[in-house]
């Protein structure tokens, strides 16, 4: 195969610094444990971290990964460990976990490991992390026993939080179908719980106690779940309605949504950067100022309407009103755009909110009655993997999502061209709007899908820096250049999972033993051009893509 190239024409991707691993002292409190098992401890530290190359930091949020047998780490507990640290990394590659924007909206700063031998603790009994430790460990517990085929791991994320065991492929799946947020705790899922908890209430008519109840058994449902972004803005709002109900007070959602927004920023100001409180707020946002437009538009386009085509065209309005508003804020953090979003909601909110209900019941009854508990929780698995099939099926489709600088682009003209069309005044004007929309979305994608003549982009990885050169818009080559010597690297999943989505055959070059063991993993799933690069042509290509530096030692990520 003949590797040489033209130097004219070439665009390179500029990649921008990063911080790299630090030794570091941590000095805290166990906040939660997130994670426990036999080889590992995951948990949550507050409090203050030193390293050689910054000052010492004071209340800090850490996510400590502690690796020995028999870690009898609680919340609660003081700990030292030395260890390394580092910042949540921003994604090089589309398959890459989004570390950054998930561990701010987590509000952890760092993250760090340490083994066993490098760590102490001594017990300092917190009673309520300690009750919500015991409590989400039994119902984890309970969900293990009832859901099969991994289905508990998306119980413990719908219902506490917990999204610590979706696998990468998951959530890469109902990202890029634009579903991502039913894993997460969001206001959908509050809102059900608190729907759920209005009508378990109706046993009394007294409206104070009632309220106080419903305030409490809310205010326990959010601390169980660690008090979420997105989870405490949904009960809030719920329990100023539910309030002005009691009161017999008229409210305005905006108003409401305003108050809550500016006082969770105003106790905890980290939740401004949260990316899961920015979409959990855009969507309430798109409810309440394009959902009613956007139900008008469908009556004025389809005037004579029966029951079923209204329940039709009202979801369709909500899924519209919410995505909308939710597209370019998920487009900037994740780099994507799913065209099918806005069919595949209409689908999976409904699944999940039965899935939600079906597995409370499910739980309830496991205390009770087991094989009642049973029924409910095969119920809960056959919609989540429905949901799963969906997902899959639709990311599929041709053009079912975009990426880069495309996806954000597109992201603001369908919400610009969703609002055009949804506040025009009659039929005409709305057959109008459709067609100017259309005109601009196709025309901006004409222009940014418009493929260079050649592009390469610098992927640092670990063990190795990936460089991949494309020509007319389809990758050629990639270029694994090893870092360091090693006998026995570990292979980069991530890494393997994007060469694995690369739509055509291409040809692997590799120096080292990490792009070899990555090769050998690749072929069993895909065909390329496989390629050992002797040093000489190595130095070679190292200076004709990157110039005075070896690929080797970049150490840096794309912007």
């Amino acid at each position: 195969m003949n590797l040489s190239y033209r130097a004219d024409n070439i665009t390179i991707k500029k990649p921008a610094k990063i911080f790299p691993m630090m030794k570091s002292r941590i000095r805290g409190e166990v906040t939660n444990v997130i994670r426990h098992d036999s080889s590992a401890v995951v948990c949550r530290v507050h409090g203050e971290i030193d390293t050689p190359e910054l000052p010492a930091l004071p209340n800090q949020n850490v996510y400590l990964k502690i690796y020995g047998k028999n870690i009898n780490v609680r919340s609660g507990d003081f700990i030292t460990a030395f260890g390394k640290i580092r910042l949540p990394r921003e994604p090089s590659l589309p398959t890459d976990f989004p570390e950054a924007s998930y561990f701010r909206g987590q509000n952890l700063q760092w993250i760090a490991s340490a083994s066993k031998q490098n760590v102490s603790w001594h017990e300092n009994i917190n009673p309520f992390l300690l009750f919500r430790e015991n409590t989400t460990n039994l119902l984890k517990k309970q969900s293990a026993r009832l859901f099969k085929l991994g289905q508990d791991k998306i119980v413990n994320a719908i219902l506490l939080g917990d999204k610590t065991g979706l696998s990468p492929e998951l959530r890469r799946v109902y990202s890029l179908s634009g579903t991502a947020h039913v894993l997460a705790q969001s206001g959908l899922h509050v809102g059900i719980i608190a729907y759920i908890l209005f009508l378990f209430l109706n046993f009394t008519r007294n409206r104070t106690l009632k309220f106080a109840l419903y305030v409490i058994l809310l205010f326990l449902f959010v601390f169980l779940t660690g008090f979420g972004a997105s989870a405490v803005r949904a009960a809030a709002m719920a329990v100023l309605i539910f309030g002005a109900r009691v009161l017999q007070r008229r409210y305005s959602p905006l108003n409401i949504l305003c108050v809550v927004a500016l006082f969770a920023v105003l106790i905890e100001p980290s939740m401004l950067f949260s990316a899961g409180f920015q979409m959990s707020v855009a969507s309430i946002v798109g409810i309440i100022l394009l959902y009613y437009p956007i139900k008008k538009t469908f009556q004025k386009l389809f005037p004579k309407q029966n029951k079923a085509s209204e329940y039709l065209f009202s979801s369709v309005a909500l899924t519209f009103a919410a995505s909308a508003t939710v597209s370019p804020i998920v487009a900037v953090y994740f780099g994507t755009y799913s065209v099918v979003s806005f069919l595949t909601n209409l689908f999976i909110i409904p699944l999940f909110s039965l899935a939600l209900i079906f597995s409370i019941i499910a739980i309830a009854l496991s205390f009770i009655y087991l094989p009642f508990a049973m029924l409910y929780a095969d119920l809960t698995s056959f919609l989540l993997l429905l949901s799963e099939s969906i997902n899959k099926f639709s990311v599929t489709l041709p053009h079912a999502f975009f990426d880069g600088t495309t996806a954000i682009l597109l992201s603001f003209v369908v919400l610009l061209a969703i609002a055009y069309v949804a506040f025009a005044q009659n039929r005409r004007q709305i057959i109008f709007r459709l067609a100017v929309s259309f005109a601009a979305i196709i025309l901006i994608l004409q222009i940014n899908i418009m493929p260079e003549n050649l592009q390469v982009k610098i992927y640092p990885r670990d063990n190795f820096t990936m460089t991949t050169i494309e020509k007319n818009g389809k990758i050629r080559y990639v270029y694994l250049a090893d870092r360091k010597p090693s006998i026995y690297p570990k292979i980069d999943f991530f890494a393997n999972e994007y060469l694995k989505q690369i739509p055509d055959s291409f040809c692997l070059l590799v120096n080292g033993n990490a792009g070899m063991k990555t090769a050998s993993a690749l072929k069993q799933s895909k065909f390329f051009h496989y390629i050992e690069l002797p040093v000489d042509f190595q130095a070679t290509l190292d200076s004709a893509i990157f110039g005075k530096k070896k690929a080797s030692q970049i150490i840096e990520i794309n912007e």
